[in-house]
């Protein structure tokens, strides 16, 4: 069910004999905690189980489609190479 502030304001009129501007209603249920939620709708033919799919694969996809740029691989591969050098050492 979803109340506009103006039938909120008609009911607290009809109800309590008290009369309210449309902002003065918006300011009252502000006051009182409570906020403007809309559900969002969803498709009929929305599919739960791909959008988890999706969802846990997406950063693998992701980094797939983006190329890495030359100098970033060039830091990378610097790095590995440090990491066996120390590592070879010990």
């Amino acid at each position: 069910c979803r109340w506009r502030i103006r039938d909120l304001r008609d009911w607290i009129l009809n109800r309590f004999d008290v009369p309210y501007t449309l902002e003065g209603v918006r300011g009252l249920i502000h006051r009182l905690g409570f906020r403007n939620l809309t559900p969002r709708p969803i498709h009929p033919k929305t599919n739960p189980v791909a959008q988890e799919e999706l969802h846990c694969e997406f950063g693998t996809l992701s980094m797939k489609a983006v190329p890495v740029p030359p100098h970033w691989r060039s830091v990378k591969n610097n790095a590995v190479a440090r990491r066996e050098n120390n590592s070879a050492s010990v």
